[in-house]
């Protein structure tokens, strides 16, 4: 570990292709995020509550479902529901979407998707993760930004499809992951957001794919395998101020959500926080 990394001093805590840290000032988190920006494999994701797992919503309202024929079933399903539903509520002559595309579009109109959102700007995670105040009654300690490196995701996903030990119907496009950009015009918040996708699995939360499948990447010749997803864990005190030093960086609802809905938003943040504009 360099230098700089040990100027920082964050608690650290590495298993199974997970690394964690705990931060507890903006100063520690902006040294964190520099140490790892510069790696384009990773993209970044932020979390509210510690307690939420890194699955989609369709992977949470099925939970109980235990097949994956079952499953697959009940999601080809779903989506032919919400193209039928969605008929004539995208305007005049609407682009034809894909099927990834179509998923996308949903995801932000609040589908339950097989989909997770992430974006390519660790800062614009770190907003989400604290945007949002918690309910009364519901205070947590600390708020999540996730990072994960795709290069190190392709390459098990790739292992696992040559695993010829694997009976033939374990491995389907469900138990693997896969990111996705789409290029559709439908939705301008992504393009705000530099957002993106990862889809699947949906039997399992991506924290506990990769604990269950580094193996693959364990016995690489090559050395060492890379740091498959980063957990960074921040003091929720630290809410305010850093929501401030996002907004002198631009990065607000202002920006991120350019419609009505985004101008309201950041209005009522900046009637909360105090010094949030200094207009």
């Amino acid at each position: 570990m360099n230098s700089r990394m040990r100027d920082m001093k964050p608690s650290e805590i590495i298993n199974n292709g997970v690394i964690e840290y705990t931060v507890s000032n903006t100063q520690s988190l902006i040294k964190l995020i520099d140490y790892f920006a510069p790696h384009s494999s990773y993209i970044w994701r932020g979390h509210r509550s510690l307690t939420w797992k890194l699955e989609p919503t369709f992977a949470r309202i099925t939970s109980g479902i235990n097949t994956k024929f079952e499953r697959e079933r009940l999601l080809k399903k779903h989506l032919r529901t919400f193209k039928y539903a969605s008929r004539g509520r995208r305007g005049k002559n609407p682009n034809k979407l894909d099927e990834e595309e179509l998923w996308a579009l949903a995801q932000h109109h609040g589908l339950a998707t097989p989909l997770l959102d992430w974006t390519t700007s660790p800062f614009v995670a770190a907003f989400f993760a604290f945007a949002e105040e918690f309910e009364k009654n519901k205070e947590e300690e600390y708020r999540v930004i996730y990072a994960i490196n795709r290069n190190g995701v392709n390459k098990i996903c790739k292992e696992l499809k040559k695993d010829d030990t694997l009976d033939n119907q374990a491995i389907t496009e469900n138990d693997t992951i896969k990111f996705y950009r789409p290029f559709t015009d439908d939705n301008d918040r992504l393009v705000s957001q530099s957002g993106l996708f990862s889809n699947g699995p949906v039997s399992i939360d991506i924290e506990t794919w990769i604990n269950n499948n580094i193996k693959y990447l364990i016995n690489n010749p090559k050395g060492k395998p890379p740091k498959i997803l980063v957990k960074i864990k921040i003091l929720n005190s630290i809410r305010e101020q850093l929501l401030i030093m996002l907004n002198r960086m631009n990065i607000n609802y202002l920006t991120l959500f350019p419609d009505l809905e985004g101008a309201s938003l950041y209005s009522n943040m900046c009637l909360k926080i105090q010094k949030y504009n200094q207009d």
